[in-house]
């Protein structure tokens, strides 16, 4: 078939006269004599320094459409998404809200009408001790399986970091979750699933200064190997009543090790340092 499409950017970031002052985005399409192709837009919005809106529509005639034209660019990518953000940044603390909207008869999505969230940082609360804390509340709708609940999620981690030398800490951890269903999938009726969990995570550290180059005056290499042994204990509903709508209500009792290996390089600007 033949095959036409726009291809449109905008960028208002530095243009103070026009409505979309601080704002930024892209829309993209193509369409074939075949009823194939699909639409693409995505918009930013900076509404203040701590403050952004993302929102993006992605729709799709067929679920190969982008692998058949663009095989190379996007043979990895998962399916379209359409959804609205505002995010603020806080001191020490993120919120955000989503609402999204499943468009697509092939893809399995979670609409949310909307969600909102909070994420406390990892706060010091005394000598080495740790709190960081997660809610989530919305109503939520798991397409094309016909799950849907309103759910209120809290997940709080108490840590403490154990410097045994340098280079080289422990931190044992406990986590608790408590979340409440409007439908649970035996009866239909409200539930709420309590879990805990424990660990402990051993990280080293190791770094290496380099000589600067350009603009920088120095540069540092740094690894962090870590391996952590977590226990998940029983909840307080049972695994197959619990509305999987995303990996948040995904507790399953279990114990596993999972090891991880970062690597960080910093540059000193010779500037402002």
């Amino acid at each position: 078939g033949i095959g036409g499409g726009v291809d449109v950017e905008y960028d208002f970031m530095d243009d103070p006269a026009s409505r979309l002052f601080h704002s930024s985005g892209e829309f993209n399409s193509l369409y074939t004599t075949r009823d194939d192709g699909y639409h693409h837009w995505y918009h930013r919005h900076e509404v203040s320094d701590d403050t952004l809106v993302l929102a993006q529509w992605e729709q799709w005639y067929n679920p190969k459409i982008l692998k058949e034209f663009y095989q190379d660019d996007y043979e990895d990518r998962t399916g379209p998404r359409t959804f609205a953000n505002v995010t603020h940044l806080g001191d020490g603390y993120i919120l955000s809200g989503t609402a999204s909207k499943s468009t697509h008869d092939f893809t399995t999505e979670t609409e949310k009408f909307p969600d909102a969230s909070f994420h406390l940082l990892e706060r010091h609360l005394g000598k080495k001790v740790y709190l960081a804390m997660d809610s989530y509340a919305g109503y939520y709708h798991n397409t094309p399986s016909e799950v849907y609940s309103q759910r209120y999620a809290h997940v709080a981690r108490l840590s403490y970091d154990w410097n045994i030398m340098q280079g080289l800490n422990v931190v044992p951890f406990v986590e608790g979750a408590a979340t409440h269903y409007s439908n649970s999938l035996d009866d239909g009726e409200s539930d709420a699933l309590y879990s805990t969990m424990a660990g402990v995570t051993t990280q080293a550290r190791f770094q290496r200064s380099y000589r600067g180059l350009g603009k920088f005056e120095g540069f540092k290499h740094i690894v962090v190997p870590s391996i952590s042994y977590i226990n998940q204990e029983s909840s307080s509903m049972d695994f197959e009543d619990v509305p999987r709508l995303n990996d948040i209500d995904d507790r399953p009792i279990r114990d596993r090790v999972e090891t991880k290996l970062d690597h960080v390089v910093l540059g000193r600007n010779s500037v402002n340092g």
